[in-house]
């Protein structure tokens, strides 16, 4: 979706900003950045917060 669209839906695709992996950008519209947790717990994905831990505070 990322290829195609620029934006993503569960937040796994990551990009370095100030010093930080951040998720880039999330879909428009339905997929409110809000709800992404309940939309990763669905596909039996961690928590956003718990995914970001894996990487190193800086990149």
């Amino acid at each position: 979706m990322l290829a195609t669209t620029g934006k993503q839906h569960y937040g796994s695709q990551l990009s370095c900003q100030s010093h930080h992996y951040v998720p880039i950008s999330l879909d428009a519209g339905a997929d409110n950045p809000k709800t992404l947790d309940v939309r990763r717990a669905d596909m039996n994905l961690p928590p956003e917060a718990t995914y970001l831990k894996r990487f190193p505070p800086h990149c």
